[in-house]
């Protein structure tokens, strides 16, 4: 991993501003994926592994880049972008996106012997709204549960979901069709 700086005062002071970015950045990339996901909640507890080709902060602006391959591990969440970046306003709210081919983020479900599954081509986290937004071939998938389309938003405030489809529809195949696409099995008896 290849860390870039700018505006070093002091080794000192450097790596004391470096590890004070670098555990907020991973309590807002946690907490995006832990909330919305109905996290298990031990995964709080558990270490947080970040692995990534290059990582870029500017203290003065507030923000971090993580580039090339990059995978974020605790407990049982783990995210898988080609960048992360991750901003905190003056107020101190916190926003975060996730891109990739696609970005994807998995994570257990409380309780459940099942995981939430997320992809999409960039995946935006807006601290002051609660709002995490998944953009470009967006899916869902809760065990063989999955909905799709070109527009995933969830505000974790008000747990309410909004997908919308996109594009123009094409050769009738039903994944470039421009609508939301669901597929919800049914409950298994007991």
């Amino acid at each position: 991993m290849i860390l870039h700086h700018r505006n070093v005062k002091t080794v000192s002071s450097k790596r004391h501003k470096n590890y004070n970015l670098f555990v907020f950045i991973l309590a807002l990339i946690l907490g995006i994926v832990q909330t919305e996901a109905r996290a298990e909640k031990q995964d709080s507890g558990e270490p947080v592994t970040l692995e990534a080709d290059f990582v870029e902060i500017n203290d003065k602006d507030g923000e971090a880049v993580f580039k090339g391959r990059v995978t974020l591990r605790q407990g049982t969440l783990e995210i898988n972008a080609s960048e992360i970046i991750v901003k905190r306003d003056e107020g101190g709210f916190q926003y975060g996106k996730a891109s990739g081919s696609p970005a994807h983020f998995k994570q257990k479900r409380e309780g459940l012997e099942e995981h939430i599954d997320g992809y999409a081509n960039r995946i935006e986290y807006n601290g002051l709204t609660g709002k995490l937004e998944m953009f470009e071939n967006a899916r869902l998938t809760r065990g063989s549960d999955r909905v799709e389309g070109d527009y995933i938003s969830y505000n974790i405030k008000s747990e309410f979901f909004q997908i919308m489809g996109g594009g123009k529809p094409s050769s009738g195949d039903a994944k470039s069709s421009g609508r939301v696409r669901a597929i919800i099995q049914p409950k298994e008896e007991n």
